[in-house]
């Protein structure tokens, strides 16, 4: 298994984007992850994992259905935004 390491961003760093280290770390388990180790409070994750290794760093957006249909009502070239509205 090849050990891994994740860096959450932006997190922590006040009271309005707080991540508790054991939830996170029971996620990443529930996911398939070994000996996943969490860092403070940062949300650093290091874990290991037999996944598929592309040989390159993927970036990676997390988004909930509404935030990314309000984005792609803004899009000027999304087609028939009246009809599309909830459509996610």
């Amino acid at each position: 298994m090849k050990r891994k390491i994740a860096l959450l961003r932006g997190i922590n760093a006040g009271v309005k984007r707080k991540v508790i280290m054991a939830d996170l770390k029971t996620l990443c388990q529930k996911l398939g992850w070994h000996n996943v180790q969490t860092y403070i409070q940062s949300g650093n994750i290091i874990f290991e994992s037999n996944a598929n290794n592309t040989g390159f760093d993927v970036p990676v957006i997390v988004i909930n259905a509404e935030k990314l249909q309000a984005e792609m009502l803004k899009n000027p070239f999304y087609a028939d935004k009246a009809n599309r509205k909830g459509s996610i």
